[in-house]
C-alpha cells in the first residue's frame, strides 16, 4: 500500500536525523523504531489507519 511506503520512509528519515529512543506500534502489530536502542523509552500505539495523518507524514 502507498501509506506503508510513505511511513517506512518517514521512520527512516527520523532514525537518520534524530535517532530517537522511541517505537511506533501499528494496529496490525508492525513495529517501527525511530533509533537504535536496547529498549524504547517511548512507545506510540496507533490504533487505526485513520490516525496516521495525525503523525504529519510528509
Amino acid at each position: 500500500m502507498f501509506w506503508e511506503k510513505k511511513l517506512a520512509q518517514w521512520v527512516e528519515d527520523i532514525k537518520t536525523k534524530a535517532n530517537l529512543p522511541a517505537r511506533l506500534v501499528l494496529w496490525d502489530g508492525q513495529q517501527h523504531d525511530f533509533g537504535q536502542f536496547a529498549a524504547p523509552q517511548v512507545t506510540l500505539h496507533v490504533k487505526s489507519a485513520t490516525a496516521l495523518p495525525y503523525l504529519a507524514l510528509r
